[in-house]
């Protein structure tokens, strides 16, 4: 019998077995069974098989065998008596304080969906631990779902409040389920109620926002006077995305609202809806010469699809706007407009641009003309001077075909300075440091990750010209700066950020989404470089989902470029991040 037990398991050995050798091997193997085992006992849809795979629960105490083994009761789904038995089974289990034990039973039971839903609505309803209820959700959701009273609704909505681990994906799946079986009037109340987590109100609003009608667009409409942020946001695009005309007397108000990027995206949906009116041209060019970096930036978007003369000649006017946003804003609308006359005046920045946005400048260039003299403006003059008369903009497949036959472009930063092989374009950065306490586990290198970024970052520092501002943010369970805003690094002020950086110590938590606020916080930031080694832990906003998105929109004005460096493991969250801010990511050990 040992012997048979230390041979690998096989479909063909299995099935001559009995129930009682069967559960034998779970007895001696106990949670290093194979999966097979189970499978077998489920598949064999008896009684005495049944009462076998209801006795193996006793021996098992985590994964893999207790995962297997309530999975393998979805088999008894159907099956007259035995059915029953199956769910009465695990919701006993899910009732035991084992939280593993929990959590399998419910999500196993969750398979039997309408049949178990009174077990799992009591799971749900009852439950202290968020992912059990998930599990159990995860199945109600369906029936839930169908049926679409404003009783489900709400009971649904309540249990996402708290059911942190079923994926978005499932949530919105379920609420749009809803919306199609059951009137819009039900979810009414859903966004401007405050029990619900801000998270599951952001799905709601994503939910409402894929269904086309003007009963949930009157929805839409309530939510822009949120005060939400994210919520007021979110309704405003969605109705733009919508063709909405009638914002009535709330579009005035976004226009001056405190959010940047509300206000920025209602001054550009006002624009479209006015794009017509020759007195609104008007003051659209009186926007662009506004004090407000907001307003300037709207202008920029707004004029690059009016793409008159007199609109264009705006719109290269804002290339040279002191704003690193509107700047930015500025050359996406002229890429965009690909006109003739934008090619000397881009050439014209290339000559004062020293900064973050050169090779934007450069890059623009050579996507309007089909021709590479990297950054080079006298290069780029002699070009335009021998060529300018005959010169029409190719179409930019034709640019992009012509730059790729060509040598990647080089660098066109000259400055040595890097972080963890990231270099540095800016002179205006702010380093954002995990100093958490995971941050002293060992590299590859015998030094703690704490250890490897100190000294990382003080090379960096001492690499950079003294013109450069800067500021370090530190983050665990609470963010300490080294300034409270960007600081040039002459000699006494670079000596006092690697005294700092010397003496930081580590603590709990990992609040990264505090931390990169804190970084957003100083306007003349254009630059951020984050360091972690672990997910988001504690804070406001925990899930890395959130942060991606609450980041993504308060940085819509501001364009500033996030660089991740993931120290110890790879991260996902971390590429994403990058790859949405215009950041590199990278990976260290």
């Amino acid at each position: 019998m040992l012997a048979l037990l230390a041979a690998p398991v096989a479909a063909q050995d299995l099935s001559q077995e009995s129930e009682r050798q069967l559960l034998e091997r779970v007895s001696t193997k106990k949670n290093g069974t194979d999966k097979a085992v189970f499978e077998e006992l489920g598949g064999r849809k008896t009684r005495a098989a049944f009462q076998a795979l209801k006795s193996s629960l006793s021996e098992l105490t985590g994964n893999p065998g207790l995962k297997s083994a309530t999975e393998a009761f979805r088999h008894f789904k159907g099956e007259p008596e035995l059915e029953r038995m199956a769910i009465s089974t695990l919701y006993s289990v899910s009732q035991e304080a084992h939280l593993t034990r929990q959590r399998l039973s419910a999500a196993a039971l969750s398979r039997f969906s309408s049949q178990a839903e009174d077990e799992l609505t009591r799971i749900v309803d009852k439950s202290s631990d968020p992912v059990t209820r998930a599990n159990a959700l995860d199945g109600l959701l369906p029936a839930l779902s169908s049926n679409a009273t404003r009783k489900d609704l709400n009971f649904t909505l309540d249990a996402m409040r708290v059911t942190v681990t079923l994926t978005r994906a499932e949530c919105l799946k379920g609420l749009k389920a809803f919306m199609e079986n059951g009137p819009a009037k039900n979810f009414k109340d859903a966004l401007s109620n405050k029990d619900l987590s801000a998270s599951v109100r952001r799905m709601v609003l994503e939910a409402i926002a894929s269904i086309p009608s003007d009963e949930y667009s009157a929805h839409l409409m309530d939510a822009l006077k949120s005060k939400e942020d994210e919520i007021a946001h979110g309704a405003l695009l969605a109705l733009a995305d919508r063709g909405w005309m009638d914002y009535g007397r709330e579009l005035r108000k976004l226009i001056k609202h405190s959010d940047q990027a509300i206000r920025r995206d209602a001054l550009v949906i006002q624009a479209e809806l006015l794009a017509s009116d020759p007195i609104f041209f008007d003051r659209l060019l009186d926007q662009a010469d506004s004090d407000d970096h907001v307003e300037r930036s709207a202008a920029a978007i707004s004029l690059g699809t009016i793409r008159t003369q007199e609109s264009m000649l705006a719109l290269h006017r804002l290339l040279k706007d002191p704003d690193s946003g509107v700047k930015f804003q500025a050359l996406q609308a002229v890429l965009a407009a690909r006109k003739e006359a934008s090619v000397p005046a881009l050439i014209e920045v290339l000559q004062i641009e020293r900064g973050l946005l050169m090779p934007t400048v450069s890059r623009n260039l050579q996507l309007l003309t089909a021709q590479d003299f990297g950054s080079s403006h006298s290069r780029w003059s002699a070009w335009w001077r021998d060529n300018s008369e005959k010169f029409t903009c190719p179409s930019i497949e034709t640019a992009q075909a012509a730059l790729a036959a060509r040598a990647e472009i080089k660098a066109s930063s000259k400055t040595r300075a890097s972080f963890f092989g990231i270099r540095i374009l800016s002179d205006r950065i702010c380093f954002v440091i995990d100093n958490s306490a995971s941050m002293l586990s060992k590299t590859k290198s015998g030094k703690t990750r704490l250890q490897a970024m100190q000294a990382q970052l003080i090379q960096t520092l001492r690499a950079l010209p003294d013109s450069t501002l800067a500021n370090l943010t530190f983050f665990a369970a609470r963010i300490e700066r080294w300034k409270d805003k960007l600081h040039s690094l002459n000699k006494g002020n670079r000596e006092s950020a690697v005294e700092m950086i010397r003496a930081i110590g580590t603590g709990g938590a990992t609040i990264t989404y505090e931390g990169l606020l804190a970084g957003l916080e100083d306007p003349r930031v254009d630059t951020i470089y984050l360091l972690t080694d672990g997910h988001p832990a504690g804070g406001a906003m925990p899930r890395t989902s959130d942060i991606l998105r609450e980041i993504a929109r308060r940085n819509t004005v501001r364009h500033v470029v996030i660089n991740c460096i993931s120290i110890g493991q790879d991260s996902t969250f971390l590429r994403k991040l990058a790859e949405q801010n215009n950041g590199t990511y990278t990976r260290v050990d």
